[in-house]
């Protein structure tokens, strides 16, 4: 009996030690919101991360608000440098997500226009 018991309780504290990871994960990943935008964007863990970044860097509340909204897009993207490889790979990624143009942001990188 006192075996089931100790059995039982060491399964819980795997389950929740598991949970607190994936916890953990999201909070730092940007929670689950920008994880599953990113996945159906297709973009990159590079990609999230810069994203996330850029949010960050613009007093955003999260990074998701800039995969919604190409308004909070282009309000974040005005605190990266403009010659940059950011600035480069934001377009590309604006361009994928607000333009239609969602087949492979990565392929297209090198031709997108220069937004106004």
């Amino acid at each position: 009996m006192i075996a089931g018991v100790l059995s039982s309780a060491a399964v819980a504290a795997i389950g929740a030690w598991g949970i607190l990871a994936v916890v953990r994960r999201d909070r730092r990943q940007g929670g689950p919101l920008v994880r599953r935008l990113a996945r159906g964007l297709r973009l990159g863990v590079n990609d999230r991360r810069l994203v996330q970044r850029v949010a960050r860097r613009a007093g955003l509340p999260g990074a998701g608000a800039m995969l919604l909204s190409a308004g909070c897009f282009d309000h974040a993207v005005r605190h990266v440098r403009r010659d940059g490889p950011a600035s480069r790979r934001l377009r590309a990624i604006r361009a994928a997500v607000f333009e239609g143009n969602c087949d492979h942001p990565v392929a297209d990188a090198g031709h997108m226009r220069r937004s106004a």
